[in-house]
């Protein structure tokens, strides 16, 4: 979202820092019942980052529910125009920073060109956030939200001009493949003749894994592959537990 609002034609509807505390303008309510219903929001924090009356960020970029998003330059320095947090109850925003001064565009005649604005380092965030949820369509929005910030280079230390600083999108596609499979259930199933076949989710055609006897004793260890029967016949028959290395799961199986 590449919008703010602060000031309007009829002065009696105008936001005053005051107003921006996440639950008073209209729309920033708007963005947490979006966040509630299961929408990812990102927003610009807007560009009043030089002003010497009001630097700070516009509704709805203040709402808990908004993933707001300021300006960094291409060597990372703050972005002059870049509007400052915190909110006015004094919550950190921006959340993150990503490139908005000189950022590469297209324009609508497919001529290569660059602009500046958070106008510009939000749709950054937001193409990357989009390819999270379509790649891990069962992770909440708010475990995206936390897993990016975590991921930034200033999550130590977060202020009110970087946010948590620039996300590393590379380890959170990481650390949301381990976050998903921990909550999907995993389908299994031992035929007549001993063969163990699991059913794995789209994305990950084989995981690394052990089989352990109830001694703890790791009686094999290997890839399963989905719905490849991996066959048990060389084992006693008894209690086993199948250890998914990938996924941090354990697996009871008796044959």
């Amino acid at each position: 979202m590449s919008l703010g609002y602060l000031g309007f034609d009829n002065p009696a509807e105008s936001l005053s820092y005051t107003d921006l505390d996440g639950q008073t303008a209209f729309i920033s309510r708007g963005a947490n019942v979006a966040f509630e219903k299961g929408l990812f929001v990102v927003v610009s924090t807007g560009n009043s980052g030089t002003s010497t009356s009001h630097p700070y960020i516009s509704a709805p970029a203040d709402a808990d529910g908004a993933f707001s998003i300021g300006s960094v330059t291409a060597t990372e320095q703050l972005s002059n125009f870049s509007s400052i947090g915190p909110t006015f109850d004094n919550r950190l925003k921006p959340n993150v920073v990503a490139q908005g001064s000189s950022t590469a565009l297209i324009t609508e005649n497919g001529a290569l060109v660059s602009g500046s604005g958070t106008s510009y380092s939000a749709p950054l965030i937001s193409g990357a956030i989009a390819c999270l949820i379509q790649a891990y369509p069962n992770v909440t929005p708010l475990q995206i939200k936390n897993t990016v910030e975590q991921s930034a280079d200033n999550f130590m230390t977060p202020n009110n001009q970087f946010g948590y600083g620039i996300p590393d999108f590379g380890a959170v596609f990481q650390i949301l493949s381990t976050i998903q499979l921990e909550g999907l259930e995993l389908n299994h199933y031992i035929d007549g003749s001993k063969q163990f076949v699991i059913d794995l989710p789209q994305n990950h055609p084989a995981v690394k894994a052990r089989l352990y006897n109830l001694m703890g004793q790791c009686v094999w260890n290997g890839m399963l592959e989905n719905e490849k029967p991996l066959d048990l016949n060389s084992f006693n028959s008894g209690i086993y537990i199948f250890h998914i290395e990938d996924m941090n799961r354990s697996i009871k199986v008796v044959f």
